[in-house]
């Protein structure tokens, strides 16, 4: 093992021991070896994330993607931190440049591609720029001209298991009886949050309840697709009126987080 293979490892040495001078210098000197060069930078993102570094920490991020054969796992895995995406609603001309600039390398993944699409119309949306936002919202791929339905009892969970009637009656003139006895039937929100995502707080009371949204979507011919979904809640969805996934737990995922292939 050469001296400077071992600068990479003194790093997180120095790090277990909270030496983050010392941590700094070793991941600095682990630059100089070609075997580590990539590691050096993420660690050093992340040490600079965890002072609160953020400027330094995206720039050693960048480093790392440029030198890393396949960045993008570690990509998905920090997007949720402020090295990346979380809390950055408007980013700096280098963060835009960057997510403009892999959106052209066809290495980076469907959902990850959605993922920054959403993430630059968020910025242009904040610079008023609805235009240029909705162009990057438009891109992400997402299911849209929902009909909704509601709400159904779920007290404890209750309602999951239960047939409400939605699926096998999806017109307009279907009538049904809600949680509290009233009737109700499916119909077209004329408004929804313009990044994709459909809330149905907008229009529901969420807690106990079970909800429906529809879409219809025409294929000219038969073909298995992948079809992503994320969702705060438990959740099923439907295809052809064939179940298509079951999540029975309550969980607040992130977008795309559960992919089923479906014909």
């Amino acid at each position: 093992m050469s001296a400077n293979s071992t600068d990479y490892q003194k790093g997180w040495e120095f790090f277990s021991k909270n030496d983050r001078v010392e941590a700094r210098k070793s991941f600095n000197e682990a630059l100089n070896n070609p075997d580590t060069k990539s590691d050096a930078l993420l660690s050093l993102s992340l040490l600079e994330w965890n002072e609160n570094h953020l400027e330094a920490a995206f720039a050693n991020f960048q480093r790392f993607y440029e030198t890393s054969p396949n960045p993008y796992p570690y990509f998905y895995a920090l997007s949720s931190l402020p090295i990346l995406f979380e809390a950055k609603q408007i980013m700096s001309p280098a963060e835009l440049a960057f997510y403009e600039k892999i959106l052209l390398d066809p290495k980076l993944n469907g959902t990850q591609k959605a993922s920054v699409y959403e993430h630059l119309g968020t910025h242009y949306a904040k610079m008023n720029n609805q235009q240029k936002a909705n162009e990057y919202y438009n891109k992400m791929g997402a299911l849209k001209n929902w009909q909704i339905l509601g709400s159904f009892d779920n007290t404890s969970g209750s309602g999951y298991s239960k047939d409400w009637g939605a699926v096998s009656k999806s017109r307009t003139s279907d009538v049904f009886k809600n949680k509290v006895d009233a009737n109700v039937s499916w119909y077209a929100p004329k408004y929804n949050n313009p990044n994709n995502w459909f809330y149905f707080d907008y229009y529901f009371y969420l807690n106990n309840s079970i909800m429906y949204a529809q879409t219809f979507v025409n294929s000219p011919v038969a073909q298995e697709v992948y079809l992503r979904a994320g969702t705060s809640g438990s959740l099923k969805i439907w295809v052809n009126d064939a179940l298509a996934a079951a999540v029975p737990e309550e969980r607040n995922c992130d977008l795309d987080i559960y992919a089923n292939k479906v014909k």
